[in-house]
């Protein structure tokens, strides 16, 4: 591993670590059995054998938690190196698998930050795997292949339908598809964040359990070791569940970044290479919010999206819980549940309808601000500033009323989810009680049972946000693929070659777009430094 430039590995660490842990019980079996046996050392064969096994095992003890010990320490810097150095490396490349683990690396940052305002130079460059020059590549390679099974579906529905003139329409809206780029060129850290999701999902019933047999240690007063046991079972649960949320997060933030990275790029060069015929389908203001809003919001969806299936799992895996606590009152708190989802959805659709909308006042707004700080000395000439001023204000009136609109269906999910859990759980004590007069809200089934509410709380509100947040993501979807898709220039229609003259035309026809030509039969031939003139309308 340290000959292809790998400084710390998490998998010894691990090995060692569970080593040394998991040698506790044997270390103590050893300690207390050699505490039983004879203390001379030469008094028989069997003492001697037994004093020998004893000393070896503290000694290879010993060396395992020293092993574990330089774990905690990176090798040294490789000679070598794929990536040019840079001025202010990030510190989370020289750090071990523990402090990464833990961001111990981010103390010092943060430290230093707490007592002094921080400076660009102060700032970590860039870690060179998510830099642009390596994220981008693999976006284009992947983009293009989508563009390639495009047309390869465009031609295979051609030929179905009988069409005899299959002609290949290579910049249509269905041919490339930027998500299918970026699962592929991003979905590493994505994918790994989904497995620490399901880890975290299964790890969050163990605090329940732990109490439930704590409560019930308590109540038929069990031995002490036991509930020492189980205490110590919920610390490592909890601390446990911390640590991969960690990595969690910072895995689909990782992968947001990159996401976003590469879809600006892809936009901003787009935009220097569409035809003429594309612009007047598409605005400057439209260019401008594909790169800050639509991009943007794909790196705020990633650390959410695993909700939707480990949503689902938790609440599954909470109701069958339930039901063995508190048997079918448990489908009252179901229904309720049940009642609220149409609410969030119908809500959820008005939200995506809203923003629809206010995406395209947006662009139209930003395309009018373009046009007038490109032309302010006319306005300024022609004195046009108040109806212009007019203008400007009506767009952004109505976008206001859309944003309006939008932050009362924001306040009506959050209301939900809010006020769910609470009615759930309201619900099904309520039915438990009134079921039968034997079923009493003893202590080990209250707390059990509230654990388990305060599990489903979270999936439970988030559920229809995210299916919100998934709406609004998937028209930005559509709005990248169809400038993505749009037409570009032809490069081969321009040749650059060493000549006396600027610019030649030769048997040129020109049109806006598809239309029919304006100019046709145009031979022109201007040489540096002449001046020429056009007259004409």
């Amino acid at each position: 591993m340290r000959k292809y430039g790998v400084r710390t590995s998490g998998t010894m660490f691990m090995f060692w670590f569970l080593r040394m842990f998991f040698g506790i019980i044997q270390l103590r079996t050893e300690v207390m059995e050699n505490d039983k046996r004879p203390n001379a050392i030469g008094s028989g064969d069997t003492v001697d054998f037994w004093e020998y096994q004893y000393v070896s095992y503290i000694l290879q003890y010993s060396l395992i938690c020293l092993i574990l010990v330089l774990e905690l320490f990176p090798d040294k810097e490789p000679t070598f190196s794929y990536y040019p150095k840079s001025k202010n490396p990030n510190p989370e490349l020289k750090s071990s698998f523990f402090a990464k683990l833990l961001f111990l690396y981010f103390d010092t940052f943060a430290w230093k930050g707490f007592r002094k305002p921080l400076t660009m130079e102060e700032m970590y460059d860039i870690n060179p795997q998510d830099t642009s020059r390596e994220l981008v590549p693999p976006f284009d390679k992947y983009w293009d292949m989508s563009v390639a099974n495009g047309r390869k579906k465009q031609i295979a529905a051609d030929k179905k339908a009988g069409k005899t003139n299959i002609e290949y329409k290579p910049h249509s809206e269905t041919n490339g598809s930027s998500l299918y780029a970026m699962v592929r060129a991003y979905g590493a850290p994505f994918w790994f964040a989904g497995m620490l999701q399901l880890a975290i999902s299964g790890l969050q019933f163990a605090s329940p359990y732990l109490m439930q047999e704590m409560m019930a240690v308590i109540a038929l007063d069990g031995p002490v070791w036991k509930g020492l046991l189980l205490t110590f079972a919920l610390f490592a649960a909890s601390l446990l569940l911390a640590l991969l949320n960690g990595q969690y997060y910072y895995n689909t933030f990782l992968s947001g970044f990159r996401i976003r990275t590469g879809l600006v790029s892809a936009i901003y060069r787009k935009a220097l290479r569409i035809s003429s015929a594309a612009k007047k389908d598409t605005t400057v203001g439209e260019i401008v919010n594909l790169m800050a809003v639509d991009a943007q919001r794909f790196f705020e969806l990633t650390s959410y999206m695993h909700i939707l299936w480990s949503g689902v799992l938790i609440i599954a895996l909470c109701v069958y819980l339930l039901y063995d606590i508190l048997g079918a009152a448990v489908f009252a708190g179901l229904g309720v549940m049940i009642l609220i989802t149409p609410v969030s959805g119908v809500i959820a659709t008005k939200m995506r309808d809203a923003q629809v909308a206010q995406m395209k006042i947006k662009d139209d707004r930003v395309k009018k601000m373009n046009e007038i700080l490109g032309g302010i000395k006319v306005l300024k000439l022609y004195a046009w500033e108040p109806s212009f001023q007019d203008n400007i204000l009506t767009v952004r009136k109505e976008e206001i009323g859309i944003l309006k609109r939008m932050a009362y269906y924001g306040a009506g999910i959050y209301f939900t989810f809010t006020i769910a859990p609470f009615l759930v759980t309201l619900v099904s004590f309520a039915v438990y009680v009134l079921m039968d007069e034997e079923n009493i809200l003893d202590p080990q089934t209250a707390f059990v049972s509230l654990a388990l509410f305060n599990i489903l709380r979270f999936p439970l509100g988030m559920l229809p946000m995210m299916v919100t947040f998934s709406m609004q993501a998937w028209v930005s979807v559509k709005r990248i693929d169809k400038f993505l898709n749009s037409a570009e220039l032809d490069p081969s229609n321009v040749s650059n070659n060493k000549s006396d003259e600027a610019l030649t035309i030769k048997d040129g026809t020109f049109s806006w777009g598809d239309e029919t030509p304006t100019l046709k039969n145009i031979n022109l031939s201007l040489r540096k430094g002449q001046l020429s003139a056009i007259v004409g309308t």
